[in-house]
């Protein structure tokens, strides 16, 4: 098995759209390269807006950083904006190329004042380091620090880690609610028409036809949520006016978010602490807006274990007659009180403190152990219950201060500085002459912010602006989208499973004949190498590609011996395996843009320019209206019924898997096939099966195509 590119089915429909069914055989470890295409691209002037940390002493609760995508994409392939190098004193002239230098050697013969400047400088940009046969210090090549002395004199640091830690918005698609996510690729998604999308609130993004926006019914493309069509005088008309998500308001103003919280049975008190805002404001929503409590039951239920439901009430002193007798006090699960010990840790350690703090005073003589001032006298945790709960219910970790004294502690933070004065075996009273006037920053603890809720806006307009470089990027999930403008938008083919073949199949196809990269190139930044490794280099890369191989067989065969099943055993496998795909499209003509340039990876090259000149040869066969465009369904075969024969091409698409389209063929399986499909909702197989449509509108994933899955859903 090697490359492969065949042509199974080329239709063209009485519309003149192009429907083309391929079968493509490639090395398994750039199918991501082949599925990620991406049809869903930005204009590279959109912003993304990155949340930052909290400033203890800001007004503002957020700040945010702004950047285009374009620059995004910049500084995450190339880097920091370009600086000049400084080389003032290294001399090239005393460097032989052809000689491999230690460190001190080259910084000797370069003028460097020590040999940490080419020791740092190979790490900075990864200039090659050869190792010494003899087990010495690394050696560099002088041509190699010459070709570095002769370049444009400009580096960039590397700020991939640091975008990728930034904060970007994002949304929960089940509750709504803003939250963040963070970056994992950019990519450059070639040249496409793009449109200006306009919204009555002003905000505006200039996006792709088939980029996916959140609408009210979910997720769909700009093309298919307001029914997009571009005029043959490129003018952009709609036929619906939908309304699109936009970036959150603060959660409390949001009708909808405060009706669910009421369902879910929170107290008004409840939901201001969720939402991070006083109880006033939130009272003010419910009423403004009518809304009331759904389930009282749930809600008493709710307030009702976490406090008491008289709690800060006061009551007037009830004057009896005669002798009062003695009572019995109901105390602890007794009590009609009683709530099931919910009184909070804290509380807890509260009254105890008070309940110990007499015998702690008179063990003092009833004086401040740091000024000896004998009034208003506190028990004080010289070990912070903050610092270390476990100590809280020590005796011997409690002594006596005076108000004033307890007071200075907390506010000036000194608690850890007597701690830590009081067990180096100082007195308490040389205490404040040893801090002075001392005060040290409380630890910041930041606010809640306040929670965030998407909101629905209705388009306005909607501006065709012709072809231009459009981006993508892909987020963290579980909810793949992303802020972008102030909308949120989303992230960015059957193909043979390796779960599905048995593993002894793949074990003899991967020893007999492995998948090795094309080219061994040389490591450096950027997405691509420019640079191969030297032909010595590049045998030795080989052998140890072969070697992991060998282990991986290896692994594999105990895991059998353990009787494991094929779909674990497969995975190990996969990066030595060939890989076939059925894939069928109307657009191919970005995919080959980008799979084919320069700057594509050498395996997805090679199997894109296969494809590219096989449908180049291809001449397709009409389709006419009513006609259907079927897959791997042979000639003889054209005699059986319609409905039949759409099954048989599901099914057989489907079969990839099992590698059977060559071999022999059995209708009932197909037809049996067809149906475990259809009733595990296992849908995919179905989008190659189409028949032309009356629009050559994008319908799914075709133009002027309609697929056999729209019928089924």
């Amino acid at each position: 098995m090697s490359y492969k590119a065949k042509i199974l089915l080329d239709s063209i429909s009485n519309a003149g759209v192009r429907l083309t069914t391929m079968e493509v055989t490639f090395p398994r470890f750039v199918l991501a390269e082949f599925n990620t295409h991406r049809m869903f691209c930005l204009d590279g002037d959109t912003r993304l807006y990155f949340d930052l940390p909290e400033v203890v002493h800001s007004k503002s609760n957020t700040k945010r950083f702004a950047m285009t995508i374009k620059e995004v994409f910049e500084k995450w392939h190339e880097g920091a904006a370009p600086r000049r190098n400084k080389r003032k004193k290294e001399n090239g002239a005393f460097i032989d190329p052809n000689k491999l230098y230690t460190s001190r050697e080259l910084a000797a013969a370069a003028g460097y004042a020590h040999y940490s400047g080419i020791d740092l400088l190979t790490r900075r940009v990864s200039m090659r380091r050869f190792s010494d046969p003899q087990g010495g210090s690394y050696r560099i090549l002088g041509a190699d620090f010459l070709k570095w002395r002769t370049s444009e004199g400009k580096n960039r640091q590397s700020l991939r880690s640091r975008i990728a830690a930034m904060h970007l918005r994002s949304c929960n698609d089940e509750t709504g609610e803003i939250y963040h996510t963070h970056i994992k690729d950019v990519c450059y998604s070639g040249q496409k028409e793009v449109y200006r999308v306009t919204l009555k609130d002003g905000k505006k993004i200039i996006a792709s036809a088939d980029h996916k926006f959140l609408t009210e019914d979910g997720w769909k493309s700009l093309r298919d949520a307001v029914g997009l069509f571009l005029s043959p005088s490129s003018l952009a008309t709609w036929t619906t006016a939908a309304k699109l998500a936009v970036n959150g308001i603060p959660a409390f103003t949001d009708p909808n978010w405060l009706r669910s919280q009421r369902d879910r049975g929170f107290s008004a008190k409840a939901i201001a602490e969720e939402a991070g805002v006083t109880l006033d404001k939130v009272k003010y929503q419910l009423k403004k807006y009518k809304i009331k409590c759904s389930n009282p039951h749930l809600v008493w239920k709710k307030s009702h274990t976490q406090e008491p439901w008289n709690k800060g009430r006061r009551y007037c002193n009830l004057v009896t007659r005669g002798k009062p007798t003695a009572t019995y006090v109901r105390k602890g699960p007794e009590s009609h009180l009683w709530r099931g010990g919910i009184t909070s840790e804290r509380k807890n350690i509260g009254r105890w403190t008070i309940q110990h703090a007499f015998r702690i005073h008179r063990l003092n003589n009833f004086k401040c152990v740091l000024c000896g001032d004998g009034r208003n006298l506190h028990a004080h945790h010289l070990d912070p219950v903050a610092h270390n709960i476990t100590r809280a219910y020590d005796v011997n970790n409690l002594t006596s201060v005076c108000e004033k004294c307890h007071r200075d502690l907390h506010q000036r933070n000194l608690e850890l500085i007597l701690l830590e004065f009081i067990e180096r075996g100082n007195p308490f009273c040389d205490f404040w002459e040893s801090v002075g006037g001392m005060r040290l920053r409380k630890p910041f603890v930041s606010k809640k912010r306040r929670t965030m809720v998407r909101h629905f806006v209705e388009m306005e307009s909607i501006e065709f602006l012709g072809v231009r470089d459009t981006y993508d990027i892909a987020v963290e999930g579980p909810f793949y989208n992303f802020v972008a403008d102030g909308f949120i938008v989303h992230n960015s083919r059957n193909s043979a499973s390796s779960r599905a073949i048995p593993t002894s199949k793949l074990l003899e196809r991967v020893e007999n004949n492995p998948v090795l990269p094309l080219e061994w190139g040389l490591n450096q930044k950027g997405m691509s190498a420019s640079s191969l490794l030297p032909e010595e280099e590049a045998k030795a890369a080989e052998a140890v590609w072969l070697a992991a191989r060998d282990a991986a067989v290896a692994k594999v065969k105990q895991l059998q011996e353990l009787k494991v099943h094929k779909q674990v055993l497969n995975r190990i496998l996969e990066p030595f395996m060939w890989h076939t795909v059925i894939v069928t499209a109307t657009e191919w003509s970005n995919f080959f843009e980008l799979r084919c340039s320069p700057n594509a990876q050498p395996e997805i090259r090679e199997a894109a320019l296969r494809m590219h000149e096989v449908l180049k040869e291809s001449t397709p066969h009409r389709v006419a209206d009513g006609e259907w465009h079927l897959p791997l369904v042979q000639d003889d075969e054209r005699d059986l019924d319609l409905e039949t024969l759409k099954k048989i091409s599901a099914a057989r698409c489907a079969r990839v898997s099992y590698l059977t389209h060559d071999g022999s063929r059995d209708i009932q399986k197909d037809l049996d096939l067809y149906e475990r499909l259809k009733n595990d909702r296992h849908l995919s197989p179905f989008e190659h099966v189409a028949t032309p449509s009356q629009s050559i509108e994008f319908q799914a994933n075709f133009r002027g195509w309609i697929q056999l899955r729209a019928s089924i859903e």
